[in-house]
């Protein structure tokens, strides 16, 4: 059995950057429904007007990532520590 005494913020950073780029992922569907209401919504003759939804479906996911991983390492400068101190099985304490 391994204790873990400390985790690296570096690390912690990655993991959490990727969490949060994968739950950008999960928001796709919804900034596309987005972007396909602008498009219908929209009464402007701009071609443009449904890009909007797209551009960000695809550009969320990325943000999401950086900006975990930044929060992360600005919120934890110092080593994020874990640690277990024994505990005794007897129930009486010797001194």
């Amino acid at each position: 059995m391994h204790i873990v005494k400390s985790v690296g913020v570096l690390s912690v950073a990655k993991m959490m950057g990727l969490i949060q780029a994968c739950l950008g992922v999960v928001l796709i569907p919804f900034f596309l429904l987005v972007g396909l209401a602008g498009t219908l919504a929209g009464r402007q003759e701009s071609p443009f007007a449904g890009m909007v939804g797209l551009i960000l479906a695809f550009c969320m996911p990325i943000f999401y990532g950086v900006l975990g991983f930044m929060c992360v390492l600005i919120k934890d400068l110092t080593p994020i520590r874990i640690s277990e101190t024994p505990q005794r099985l007897s129930g009486t304490l010797r001194t």
